[in-house]
């Protein structure tokens, strides 16, 4: 019953607010290649190529291509923290984390309905 609540909610999130959807992933994007503090986390040998394929997903509306990306990049964003947690502060590692999480739930949920 719950998986099939949230499957609902998101469904209809992504598509009463899909434009915001897309804008808020969009600043998330801008957001990872702009900032000073992100710059260690953009030289990760995949990252580039997990966001390029975010903005294409944007821009086709291709929400699988989103989700997958944003999987991707949370995961290798996640695995090299470690490396990176005295040049990257916390609070905006774990909002980016939570941010990929997220969005990336959002359409998951959203796919299943």
């Amino acid at each position: 019953m719950i998986p099939y609540f949230l499957a609902l909610l998101a469904t209809n999130i992504i598509n009463e607010f899909k434009e915001e959807y897309f804008n808020s992933v969009d600043r998330l994007i801008e957001e990872l290649e702009t900032r000073n503090y992100f710059k260690p986390l953009l030289e990760l040998g995949d990252a580039r190529e997990d966001i390029e394929a975010v903005k294409r997903g944007v821009q086709s509306s291709g929400l699988t291509t989103i989700m997958k990306s944003l999987e991707n990049l949370h995961k290798l964003i996640s695995s090299k923290y470690h490396q990176l947690k005295n040049t990257v502060p916390y609070k905006h590692y774990t909002r980016l984390i939570f941010k990929l999480m997220f969005y990336s739930e959002l359409i998951k949920k959203h796919l299943q309905q």
